[in-house]
């Protein structure tokens, strides 16, 4: 079982995409609308359709922002706060604990010395069995489903079907769905009649139970979206209200919101480091309402309960003392081989004879668990993982229980009632007690099931395959935009199939890097078909708008799921189609690998972009890498023509020992330089680098310097795939290799460093623009590790930042951490969704990442980000082996340093949140969003730039378009929160009124929660940090 083995956005823009499905198609090949008769609907016609923009942008002189006749505007920005309503404030509560050693390991028993709650209070028991039902782990999805899930949901179904009073609960609808389409349409009705009177509840309803230390909320929100829109497809009376997350390895308050959008009641959790789990036992707040760091008021409350004990099975959950559990596993795996300690813990068949005293031996252990409530009501978990695959377990375990319900019940004295029960019948004893519980805010990171065992390793654990996750995610979110505006019809199969495959690698054994390795190569089969199928769809919308059937392809693709993306040659007269998904105009940075030296990029207006031409660094293939900056508009497609001229400006280059290919190399003035000289590069943000060791020694931003060190560090110790047990601070591996060589490209578009360690290879890149993109720095990275340890890089700065250290939680809040020396390092290290910062009283260092990383600060002015690591060593948490399967790993970290307007006066300060400045949201959304570049033969084709909305509010993000059916589309945006304490003038184009996004349109729009269970017929205050979801309907 794994907890033993474990232990351990803009209404108008999602507008114009879903209308284009229903109109009529005009001569540049997209539909226009049919007229109609205006009923009582939101949105008027307008006449004028044209977008103005700013002409200058179109020439990359964006200096004159400031004059607000162009259009400028300021939005509304957020002052972070160190208070908050909540009663408990998880960050102040962990700095208060000791964190000692004590009880709550699986291995003993949790809590020993508490006592049973009286027995003159009466006490509502519910029994629910559950099972536990990983897709992917130790077999993979498709193997557990044959031999696992097929045969256990259907014994759980005739089981039910033939005991109206038994009950159970179920959630991973990735299975269900495969099971369901299996079946008759007798056993379709039975289990509808079943569910639809309780007798059996679909929990959370997600594709999967996802991880939440990794996870982007995006695919968390994606996830709920393909298990919600199942259900309510197929299975209508299957209406989650409960959330059950029992096996992700800590918890983020981001799955509690989304819960909370998908319009779910409470929520039952389970890991949750042991010292925070029985400081809240022991305080009686295990049940709390969890509300976000952003809410003043209560409106994002949902209630959580968490479960007490170590795990989820039934060991773990009849009470404190698990061998006395242990008894009252019914299930054959429990009694043999499985034996618990001691004889008078010995399995017993419930009889006549036996009845009273086993009874009163698991009424002592209720009540001890009731004791650490705050409510005498308890629910008992009766399963564990695959639970129930046998017919006899099934059986044993209703009739060694039955009899017990009917002693106890039947004998009042006891003064307790038991029953069959669901998580939802549980909350709503719980809610009819009347009690008032707190409120509490905060996340539950880092998991800790025992001792220093903290599971901050699979934070960073297979980096290849968390990488490729957010390649589809991105590449996913925009084809599902794109093929909503497509008029012509798409492949469903393909666009459900990844959508699909992306929900279920979120899952808390997929994305984590936690599984078998032949489970892992599975998985990285399927994101890699997923990935591939989304450019077909891409490419048949190209072929689309062209008319034109000619070959289309990427222009940066793999050839295999395990290898890295290559530059695929693009020859002349070719077009490339840039689409950009951004709501805004944004300056999206693209490279083509060409054959010849003398070639351009020009658009359909002629004009040349901004470009350079470099060499081609891959000494296994010939030919040069051209390099542009184009200007491109809000959710379109752009096209541009690779002609031949001799125009392009080549790069300087400057080689520091650097081997280079002489062919590839001839076209370009190379100069080897020495030792000696520092490197500087870029123009408006700044980078020196020491030319001996290749390390970045410093970075400027508008006068702003800060010092820096950087490292790559090597931790050696015990870590497993789950857990970080590393034994010291590491050691620099830069400080025992060899010289490096290293490559100095100088351009009018961009400047790159790229450093060449043994195992890894560094790229730093600084774009030449006045604009957002010449306000950061990447930093491209592959590693390739072939010794075991955790590789981090490692950024000394000489920033105080005070032990403060900030982190996203999945790309939604900010949440803030400090160092705790009473903690071993792995304590110290958190999940890093997509981004950390360290501040101090006048500026702030954000590094942003295209992936999830773990990352801590380890001492003042660092910050350590776990890039890659290896470890033959088995963490005992159920993987039963260590993982040194590692790939060439590619990463890209985006670096940025801005200054506060004015300098904060107490840095010390524990904020509850913080924001990002506008900037720094510009500057991840085009990281997260590159925007995808296809390559096709010239075509004398009626095409123009396809735009599809206007700029809209910049304090609005698109989070997805979502075609759902017939005329129906899904918006879902989220408002920023955008920090007070940057300058964020001039960087937000006027937002335009619902009215003038769309001119020609006609269409209702309806706000509607996330889950198609729910309606929603007013429209709700949106503030800052919150997710709007909206149905927009059009009318032919």
């Amino acid at each position: 079982m794994k907890t033993i083995a474990k232990y351990g956005t803009l209404v108008s823009l999602i507008a114009v995409s879903c209308f284009l499905l229903y109109y009529n198609v005009n001569e540049e090949g997209f539909r226009t609308l049919k007229k109609f008769n205006r009923k009582a609907v939101d949105i008027t016609p307008q006449d004028n359709d044209d977008v103005k923009y700013d002409p200058s942008h179109d020439h990359d002189q964006q200096a004159d922002h400031g004059d607000p006749e162009k259009g400028y505007r300021n939005p509304s920005c957020r002052t972070p706060h160190g208070y908050n309503t909540a009663d408990i404030q998880v960050s102040e509560m962990v700095e208060k604990l000791d964190f000692h050693s004590e009880h709550g390991g699986h291995k003993e028993s949790s809590f020993p010395e508490v006592k049973p709650l009286s027995g003159s209070i009466p006490l509502q028991v519910f029994l629910i069995p559950h099972s536990h039902c990983d897709p992917g782990w130790l077999k993979t999805y498709d193997k557990y489903y044959e031999e696992n899930v097929s045969t256990l949901l259907t014994w759980l179904y005739i089981f039910a079907s033939e005991h109206p009073d038994f009950k159970y609960i179920y959630a991973e609808i990735s299975f269900f769905k495969r099971w369901w389409e299996e079946q008759e349409q007798d056993v379709r009705n039975d289990m509808k009649r079943m569910i639809k009177n309780g007798q059996i509840e679909i929990v959370q309803g997600g594709w999967v139970q996802n991880d939440e230390a990794n996870t982007h909320f995006f695919a968390m929100i994606h996830q709920m979206l393909d298990g919600h829109h199942w259900l309510k497809d197929n299975l209508p009376e299957a209406i989650p209200v409960s959330g059950w997350a029992i096996d992700p390895f800590g918890l983020s308050p981001t799955m509690a919101y989304i819960n909370k959008l998908f319009g779910l009641n409470a929520m039952h959790v389970n890991r949750v480091h042991y010292s925070v789990k029985n400081h809240l036992a022991r305080q009686k707040k295990l049940n709390f309402n969890w509300r976000q760091s952003w809410d003043s008021t209560g409106r994002t409350d949902i209630h959580a309960h968490i479960g007490p004990f170590a795990s989820y099975s039934s060991l773990h959950s009849c009470g404190p003392d698990l061998w006395v559990c242990c008894s009252f596993d019914f299930r054959k795996e429990r009694r043999s081989p499985y034996s618990c300690q001691g004889s008078e813990n010995k399995v017993e068949r419930t009889t006549p004879e036996n009845v009273h005293r086993r009874s009163l031996r698991i009424i002592e252990q209720w009540r001890k668990k009731a004791a650490l409530h705050s409510v005498p009501v308890i629910f008992v978990e009766l399963g564990d993982d695959f639970a129930y695959g046998l017919k006899e377990d099934i059986e044993d375990t209703y009739r060694n229980f039955k009899g017990i319900i009917e002693y106890i019940n039947n004998t009042p004295e006891l003064n307790v009632t038991v029953s069959w029960g669901t998580v939802s019948d549980y909350f709503a004893a719980v809610q009819e007690s009347k009690v008032s519980f707190p409120s509490l805010t905060g996340d539950f990171f880092t998991y800790a099931d025992r001792e220093y065992d903290y599971w901050s390793g699979y934070y960073t654990s297979r980096p290849f395959y968390k990488n490729l996750d957010r390649k589809l995610e991105s590449h996913l979110r925009l084809t599902e935009i794109f093929t909503a505006l497509n008029p012509r019809p798409t492949d469903e199969s393909k666009l459900t199939g990844a959508r699909e495959t992306l929900s279920l690698f979120q899952h808390h054994d997929g994305i984590t890097g936690t599984s078998k390795p032949f489970v892992v190569d599975d998985y990285g089969k399927m994101l890699h078909t997923a990935f591939n199928n989304c450019t077909q769809l891409l490419i048949k919308i190209v072929n689309g708008v062209t008319d034109d059937p000619a070959p289309t392809f990427p222009t940066q693709s793999r050839d295999k799921y395990n290898a890295l993306d290559t530059f695929k040659s693009v020859p002349l007269n070719h077009n490339l189609f840039l689409f950009n998904a951004l709501p805004r105009a944004v300056h999206l940075l693209q490279e083509v690998a060409v054959t010849l030296p003398d070639v351009q990029v020009v658009d359909d207006n002629k004009e040349t972009p901004r470009q350079q031409l470099e060499p081609n660094l891959d000494p296994s293939s010939s030919g040069y890498h051209i390099v542009f900056l184009p200007f491109v508009k809000p959710v379109s497609i752009s096209r541009f023509t690779l002609l031949r001229e001799n125009l392009t400006k080549k790069v300087l280059v400057d080689s520091f020992d650097y081997q280079l290919s002489p062919e590839n190399m001839k076209y370009f003035d190379v100069k080897s330089q020495t030792r000696w000289s520092g490197i500087t590069i870029g123009s408006r943000f700044k980078a020196t680098f020491d030319a001996k060791s290749g390390r970045l020694t410093s970075i400027t931003m508008d006068g702003i310097t800060v010092k820096v060190k950087m490292s790559l560090i090597n931790f050696l110790g015990k870590s497993g795939v789950y857990l970080f047990l590393p034994d010291g601070l590491g050691t620099d591996i830069i400080s025992r290799s060899s010289t490096p060589s290293i490559l100095v490209t100088r351009g009018t578009v961009r400047d790159k460093v790229r450093v060449m360690y043994s195992s890894v290879v560094m790229t730093y890149t600084i774009i030449h623009s006045p604009g957002i993109e010449g306000s950061y720095m990447d930093i491209d990275i592959i590693t390739d590790m072939k010794e075991d340890g955790d590789l981090s890089l490692r950024i000394e700065t000489d920033i105080r930042n005070e032990g403060s250290l900030f982190t996203d939680l999945n790309g939604l809040s900010i949440q803030q951490h400090h160092y705790k020396s009473k903690l071993k390092i792995q304590g110290n290290i958190f999940p890093m969704s997509s981004l950390a910062f360290i501040q101090d009283n006048s500026k702030r260092l954000t590094i942003f990442g295209d992936g999830p990383h773990g990352v801590g600060s380890l001492k003042e002015g660092w910050i350590d980000i776990v890039l890659d690591r290896r470890s033959k060593i088995d963490d005992d948490r159920g993987l039963g082996q260590g993982f040194d399967d590692n790939l060439p790993t590619p990463s890209k970290l985006r670096v940025t340093l801005e200054q506060f307007k004015t300098q904060i006066q107490n840095p010390k300060q524990h904020y509850m949140t913080e924001y990002l400045s506008l900037a720094g949201h510009f500057a991840q959304q085009t990281l997260l969003n590159p925007g995808v570049l296809l390559a096709k033969p010239m075509h004398q084709s009626r095409f123009s730039n396809k735009q599809f909305m206007a700029e809209y509010g910049c304090d609005e993000e698109l989070v997805n378009l979502r075609h759902i059916k017939n005329s129906e589309c899904l918006l879902i945006r989220r408002k920023l929160g955008i920090s007070c304490n940057f300058d964020n003038k001039n960087l937000c184009l006027s937002a335009g009124t619902a009215q003038q996004m769309f001119p020609h349109l006609r269409y209702t729009l309806q706000p509607h929660p996330l889950s198609p269970f729910h309606n929603q017929s007013e429209t709700l205050k949106w503030e800052a940090m919150e997710i709007r979801s909206d149905y927009v309907t059009f009318h032919n």
